[in-house]
């Protein structure tokens, strides 16, 4: 399944995250938050569901997100050993 990591502030539990998220089918926010290894933020992990990656309507929600640092697509080991066949 591919992902897509997100760099967020640190809003603490009572802040809403990623509210109206314009989820596609099958896709959802992995329960665990990680803190971020190289200091600010936490990051989240969208699933993707079957989709190869973000639509342009989710890159537009996460780029003009207040509290979203960065974000980026990864790839599944799955689609990783077929892209090498």
């Amino acid at each position: 399944m591919n992902t897509a990591t997100i760099l967020m502030k640190d809003l603490g539990p009572t802040e809403p995250g990623l509210d109206f998220f314009p989820f596609g089918p099958g896709q959802y926010l992995d329960a665990e938050v990680a803190e971020n290894p190289d200091g600010e933020g936490v990051l989240v992990t969208l699933c993707l569901g079957d989709a190869a990656d973000l639509t342009a309507g989710q890159e537009q929600y996460l780029n003009t997100h207040d509290a979203v640092l960065g974000y980026q697509c990864d790839q599944s080991v799955e689609d990783l050993a077929a892209d090498e066949d």
